[in-house]
């Protein structure tokens, strides 16, 4: 009787053991919860996670499935309706709004919309845009001003952009802050 009395206090006591820890955040992460509400793919291996915690406005975070994220062997798609626990870096980074030849034509949209009003603008050579993109991940332009000012953006190469480089062109930009994923977990709902 003895016996049975202590395996039941094993099994009760292996049952109420908490969920696998999590490990620790490091310095420049941050974390939150809440339901994944939606993931967006885009060009592979990136996508956009849309997270709803329950005390504050959407998010919209990033992955690169590549990155090495901890998802704990689940693809992104298996989070959507799901509460989780993610853990993201923040930084700021320059978002490119339009790309102008010295004589003013737009390298990216073909509609004539006119010039970018917000943000900010730089002036200069570009290079880093000697080739098309083929991979599934954005290339890295600079514009570099003669004064040795110089903005990178990641962006995408196409034919009218390489045609450009080592030209002097008009980058107009906003900043943006980007939230990288680097550890989701699926959570019960509390």
């Amino acid at each position: 009787m003895r016996f049975l009395a202590l395996a039941a206090c094993a099994a009760l006591a292996a049952c109420a053991q908490p969920a696998p820890s999590v490990r620790a955040l490091a310095a420049d992460e941050t974390s939150i919860s809440g339901v994944v509400t939606g993931v967006e793919a885009g060009a592979y291996p990136l996508f956009t996670i849309h997270l709803t915690p329950a005390t504050g406005e959407p998010l919209a975070l990033y992955l690169n499935a590549e990155s090495g994220a901890d998802l704990g062997g689940l693809p992104p798609g298996a989070f959507a309706d799901q509460t989780a626990l993610v853990y993201f870096t923040s930084s700021e980074r320059p978002f490119l709004l339009d790309l102008r030849t010295a004589e003013g034509r737009s390298l990216l949209y073909d509609d004539g919309r006119g010039i970018p009003t917000d943000g900010a603008a730089i002036v200069g050579a570009l290079s880093g845009a000697n080739a098309v993109t083929t991979s599934d991940l954005p290339g890295a332009i600079t514009i570099t001003s003669t004064d040795g000012a110089a903005q990178t953006f990641e962006f995408f190469v196409d034919r009218r952009i390489a045609a450009a480089n080592g030209r002097q062109i008009t980058a107009y930009y906003d900043t943006e802050t980007r939230r990288e994923i680097t550890l989701m977990q699926a959570q019960a709902p509390r």
